[in-house]
């Protein structure tokens, strides 16, 4: 099976969704109306997606920092050193946003094509679960990471190495995120 044979059997159900909405909607070629509604969710799902793992990301690397104040007699620097991989999975969240503003500034109800509200849509959808996935990745490997680092502090710099990996997952997202955002911009204009 070629490359060519594979992008036609991932554009075709595309290709059909987007004709059937046209044709129950009825809608100018290149701007129908519903095309807000992809712009608006990409917004939306991009927000909240990588929030939840912001939120994931925190509570689940807390759990790992509030066990280092069981020991009898804590280090504060250790304590300290342990918000870190809170602080990290926080970032999700700005990301989220970044994305969602950055759609909203650009839904526009007269000029907005469809090409543009499914790059829209993509964009944040690309940046929620990617920060999803980050923030998950951060909280499990923060509680984990931590406990570890309270029997043995020399697991600190790996603990790190392991959540900087995690944030790039985040980055990259953010990154594709904003490149299908601008991708947009070249969209046929409607009619007036």
């Amino acid at each position: 099976m070629s490359l060519q044979d594979i992008s036609y059997a991932l554009e075709t159900p595309v290709r059909a969704v987007y004709e059937t909405l046209q044709a129950e909607l009825g809608a100018d070629e290149h701007c129908p109306s519903w095309a807000l509604v992809f712009g608006s969710l990409g917004a939306s799902l991009g927000l909240a997606f990588a929030n939840a793992g912001a939120a994931y990301g925190i509570a689940i690397s807390c759990l790992g920092f509030l066990s280092l104040g069981k020991k009898k007699n804590p280090d504060q620097g250790t304590l300290m050193k342990g918000i870190i991989p809170a602080i990290m999975a926080s970032v999700r969240g700005v990301y989220g946003l970044i994305i969602a503003i950055l759609i909203a500034i650009e839904l526009n109800e007269t000029n907005y094509p469809a090409y543009k509200g499914f790059a829209h849509f993509y964009s944040g959808l690309c940046v929620g679960l990617s920060g999803f996935a980050s923030g998950y990745c951060m909280g499990v490997v923060g509680n984990h990471g931590m406990k570890a680092v309270g029997k043995k502090a020399q697991l600190y710099m790996g603990l790190l190495l392991i959540i900087i990996f995690a944030e790039a997952i985040g980055l990259y997202g953010l990154i594709i995120g904003l490149l299908l955002l601008t991708n947009g911009n070249g969209a046929p204009n409607c009619a007036a």
